[in-house]
């Protein structure tokens, strides 16, 4: 068995990945893959990409190194990768640490994610705690771009940051098994985002399928609609209302570089500028 002194003796290693490696679920893969393999040492997101520290002889590092590129996380996109020896350090287990060193940011931003099937699942599965919730999310889709207020990428630095876990997101955020493990956009109808809808005359609307069931009769007569996600303002019409297309056209004049976009319920669509 080696001795304490043999052990804190290992090399520490480190990895550099640049490119779409932030806000795509790399931290959260990083750490199982650690474990899973017993090695010691930390990740990080940091404003040049992401950076890995593991206590390993070299073989082990590269293995390791080898190991995460081919799990990559499918929305990853990973432009260059360094491994080099480090400054000896002792780590205790593995884990997921923040940058305490503001820098300019050199990275690539997410865009952000359409829902995924998991989600897609939940969102419409009885009795899930997050049926019907519209601000459904996990690791893997939701905004990314539209609610990042700096870098690198942190809840605290989106537009999330005001919306604190509840007990259950937070037991899914900390467990390792969960998809949502370390899903800095995590949240449900306990502590997330609330729907309201406010109405021209001025009251307010809270409940959410009352408010779905007023867009969707709005919709339909033709009206425009303001939607103001975590993002930013989408505005909405009927595409299949020509009246309607027409006013919000009329609308929009004073913007001539903004398009519109027709959804249709094909897997396909169609742009024509505003």
């Amino acid at each position: 068995m080696a001795s304490a002194t043999q052990i804190q003796a290992v090399d520490t290693w480190h990895m550099h990945l640049s490119g779409l490696v932030q806000g795509v679920g790399f931290r959260p893969l990083v750490y199982q893959l650690a474990t899973a393999a017993g090695l010691q040492g930390a990740v990080c997101n940091d404003a040049d990409g992401l950076h890995i520290w593991v206590n390993a002889s070299a073989q082990a590092a590269a293995h390791f190194l080898q190991a995460i590129l081919a799990a990559a996380p499918p929305r990853s996109v990973v432009t260059h990768s360094a491994l080099v020896k480090a400054e000896p350090q002792t780590f205790n287990g593995f884990t997921i640490v923040l940058a305490d060193t503001p820098k300019a940011p050199r990275l690539w931003i997410p865009p952000d994610f359409a829902l995924c099937d998991d989600c897609r699942r939940e969102l419409h599965e009885a009795g899930n705690r997050r049926e019907h919730y519209p601000f459904i999310t996990c690791t893997t889709c939701g905004p990314r771009y539209s609610i990042i207020q700096q870098l690198p990428f942190e809840r605290a630095f989106t537009t999330m940051e005001p919306f604190t876990l509840c007990d259950s997101c937070a037991a899914e955020y900390n467990n390792v098994d969960d998809r949502r493990f370390f899903a800095q956009t995590t949240s449900c109808p306990s502590c997330g985002v609330q729907m309201t809808l406010a109405l021209p005359d001025g009251s307010v609307i809270t409940d959410t399928a009352a408010v779905l069931e007023q867009l969707l009769t709005t919709l339909q007569a033709g009206k425009i609609l303001a939607i103001k996600g975590i993002g930013g303002f989408l505005l909405l019409t009927d595409a299949g209302n020509a009246t309607a297309i027409d006013r919000l056209r009329n609308r929009k004049k004073d913007q001539p570089n903004h398009w519109q976009s027709c959804i249709h319920h094909c897997p396909c669509w169609s742009s024509k500028p505003a």
